[in-house]
């Protein structure tokens, strides 16, 4: 059982690297999404997932560090894009990213 619990521990703290994401949806509530694009409802406050997996669950176990690993991601991406564009340049690179996601039917704006 032991086992189980570190490989399970592992597969917590890899969801990120794994291809998973999550997003806070309320104050104690947090989607988070597999690679598969499955979406389990974790209730952070009452430590349950919907996932209806039997005892510990890897979504549970790390979903604070996938939160965490994202922002951290994220902020590296800005950094990433404000060193090589100056202002102007990241409203045009703004612009092509909003322009392909539309194209591609991923979100409006």
């Amino acid at each position: 059982m032991r086992e189980d619990t570190s490989a399970l521990s592992v597969q917590a703290e890899r969801l990120f690297l794994d291809g998973h994401s999550a997003e806070r949806t309320g104050a104690e509530t947090v989607a988070v999404r597999d690679s598969r694009g499955c979406t389990y409802r974790v209730n952070t406050l009452f430590r349950t997932c919907d996932c209806r997996s039997e005892g510990a669950c890897v979504h549970l176990l790390g979903y604070a560090r996938l939160l965490s690993d994202q922002q951290a991601y994220e902020e590296a991406q800005v950094t990433a894009l404000e060193a090589q564009f100056d202002d102007w340049g990241l409203s045009m690179e703004n612009d092509r990213t909003e322009r392909i996601l539309r194209e591609m039917g991923a979100c409006e704006f």
